[in-house]
């Protein structure tokens, strides 16, 4: 396993571990016109 792997999964079980659900924000944004 590479060292890029190893960060990739060590950032992987922090989002799940720690993460931040956004589920209640507006991801997209909205225009008046359309």
């Amino acid at each position: 396993m590479s060292y890029a792997d190893r960060i990739f999964k060590d950032n992987c079980r922090e989002i799940l571990t720690h993460g931040v659900w956004d589920t209640d924000q507006n991801v997209r944004p909205h225009w008046e016109d359309g």
